[in-house]
């Protein structure tokens, strides 16, 4: 206390750093929000049964019968055995193809049942 009966206070001063405001896309949000409530793999399922007509053209989609992933790996189940061994040679092109359309790496393999 001083003389004068005031109580002096000493305060700290800060060199807090201006704050820098960086735009995130909705893309990236959506991204971050399908990671924390872990909803990746059942996002990807849903994306590749919806693009598969344009990945792979009207008449492989149509002798298709179910198209799903499970740990990075594509199981296409055909109804056509000619089809499934003419699509199993061209396997690598076909994960290219899927990653591409979904602009991520959610194939890492492809099995036809």
């Amino acid at each position: 206390m001083s003389n004068d009966g005031k109580v002096k206070y000493r305060y700290r001063q800060y060199n807090v750093p201006p704050k820098k405001h960086e735009t995130v896309s909705i893309k990236k949000t959506m991204q971050n929000i399908m990671k924390s409530y872990q909803m990746e793999a059942r996002y990807n399922n849903a994306m590749v049964t919806k693009l598969w007509a344009n990945i792979t053209g009207a008449s492989i989609a149509s002798r298709t019968q179910r198209v799903f992933i499970k740990k990075k790996v594509l199981y296409v189940e055909l109804n056509s055995a000619p089809l499934r061994q003419e699509l199993n040679m061209k396997r690598d092109r076909l994960v290219q193809l899927v990653n591409q359309h979904m602009e991520a790496n959610a194939v890492e393999e492809v099995k036809f049942i």
